[in-house]
C-alpha cells in the first residue's frame, strides 16, 4: 500500500485529516466516482487505440510529460523524480498517467459502446487510481474542499447559535460505509473505520447547516448585480474544426453564402453541440463579441485549445433573482469566499501534492 495514502495533509486546531481522509469525504460527497470513470475510460481507450494500432506517438507523449514538468516548476530528470518520490509514485505509473490523459483529450468523442470490449479489470484500476488521484490534481481538490469543512467546523463551533446540523440516520451510516468499503476495496487500500466515516459524514453534514446561513436576499442581490454581464445565460450552437483553414471556409458558407449552420455542418461532418453557458465560462477572446452580438448572429472562428470554433447565437438571458440556478451561483460565491478566509486563517498543511 502507498505510504503517502496514510499521511497527514492538514490540520485545524487538534483535528488531523489525512490524505485517506480527504478520499473518504470525496466518496460521501459523490466526487470519488468520477476519478473512477476517468481512470476506467483511460485505461479502456489506451486498450482500443493499441488493437486499432493508433496509439500516442512517443512525441506527444514526452511533449506532455514536458508540459506536466514545467507546470510543477520541475526541470529536471532528478526533480521529477524526487517529486514522484515523495508521494510514493513510480515514472512508469507517472507515464501510463500521462498516457491516459492524452487519449482522452484525442479521443472525446469514442463511444462507451466501442469501449466496452476493453474494459480494464478491477487490478488494473487499482494500479492506477492513486496516481490518477495526484496527477489529475483530484486528491489535492479533495484536500481543499475537506479543509474547508473542517475549517467551518472549528468556527462553527465558537458560534453558539449555529447547530451541528442534521444526525446522519442509520441508513445513511449503513449507505456511506458501504460506498466508502466498495471503492477502497477496487483501489486495494485499508478500509476507512466506522468511526472516520461517520465522523467526516457528520462534518458535511454540520456544513450544510452552517452554509445556509449565507443565503442572504439582499448579498444575494448586490452580488447578482455585480456580475450582471458575467453571468448573461447564452442559447448557443457550436460547431468545432480541428483546423482555422475549415472553420473561416465554413464562417465565408454561412455570412456570404446563406447556408444553414445545419448544413454547413453536415457537409464537414461535424455535429453542432447545443450548448447555454455564461458568458463567463467562454472563451475569453469570444466574450466582447458574444455579449454584442444578435440572436442569428455568427461569431468566431474562435481558438479553444487546439480546435477553432463557430457559434450561432440564439438568445441570451441576463441574471435574475428569481432563476433558480442564478440565485444557487451566488449563495455558492458568497459561500466559497467565506470557506477560503476560514481555510486561511485555520488549515495548517503539514504537505501537499
Amino acid at each position: 500500500m502507498n505510504s503517502f495514502w496514510e499521511n497527514q495533509a492538514f490540520s485545524v486546531g487538534e483535528a488531523q485529516y489525512s490524505w485517506s481522509d480527504a478520499v473518504v469525504a470525496a466518496v460521501l460527497r459523490g466526487e470519488w466516482a468520477p476519478l473512477e470513470a476517468q481512470t476506467r475510460r483511460g485505461l479502456a481507450l489506451i486498450a482500443w487505440a493499441e488493437a486499432a494500432e493508433n496509439g500516442a506517438s512517443e512525441e506527444v507523449l514526452e511533449q506532455a510529460a514536458e508540459e506536466f514538468r514545467y507546470g510543477r516548476d520541475l526541470v529536471t530528470a532528478e526533480e521529477m523524480e524526487a517529486w514522484l518520490d515523495r508521494r510514493g509514485l513510480t515514472v512508469d505509473g507517472w507515464m501510463d498517467y500521462i498516457e491516459r490523459a492524452t487519449v482522452r483529450q484525442s479521443d472525446r468523442e469514442q463511444g462507451e459502446e466501442a469501449l466496452a470490449p476493453f474494459a480494464p479489470s478491477n487490478e488494473e484500476l487499482a494500479d492506477c487510481f492513486w496516481t490518477e488521484a495526484i496527477c489529475s490534481g483530484a486528491l489535492e481538490q479533495f484536500a481543499q474542499t475537506l479543509a474547508g469543512r473542517a475549517a467551518v467546523a472549528q468556527r462553527a463551533a465558537a458560534e453558539a447559535d449555529v447547530g451541528v446540523g442534521e444526525e446522519p440516520s442509520l441508513a445513511e451510516i449503513e449507505r456511506a460505509c458501504r460506498d466508502c468499503a466498495e471503492a477502497f476495496s477496487r483501489m486495494a487500500l485499508r478500509q476507512a473505520s466506522r468511526k472516520r466515516i461517520l465522523e467526516l459524514l457528520r462534518l458535511e453534514r454540520l456544513y450544510e447547516a452552517w452554509s445556509r446561513r449565507f443565503a442572504d436576499p439582499a448579498a444575494i442581490r448586490a452580488l447578482i448585480d455585480v456580475h450582471r454581464l458575467d453571468w448573461i445565460r447564452l442559447d448557443l450552437r457550436d460547431l468545432g474544426f480541428s483546423d482555422e483553414t475549415s472553420a473561416r471556409e465554413a464562417a465565408l458558407c454561412v455570412r456570404e453564402d446563406s447556408e444553414p449552420l445545419e448544413a454547413v455542418a453536415q457537409e464537414a461532418h461535424r455535429p453542432i453541440a447545443k450548448t447555454r453557458p455564461y458568458l463567463a465560462d467562454v472563451e475569453e477572446s469570444a466574450r466582447p463579441v458574444l455579449l454584442s452580438a444578435r440572436p442569428g448572429d455568427l461569431i468566431g472562428p474562435v481558438a479553444v485549445g487546439d480546435e477553432f470554433h463557430l457559434y450561432e447565437l440564439r438568445g441570451k438571458t441576463p441574471p435574475s433573482e428569481q432563476d433558480p440556478e442564478i440565485r444557487s451561483r451566488a449563495e455558492n460565491a458568497l459561500l466559497a469566499k467565506v470557506v477560503e478566509h476560514e481555510i486561511a486563517a485555520r488549515v495548517h498543511w503539514h504537505e501537499q501534492i
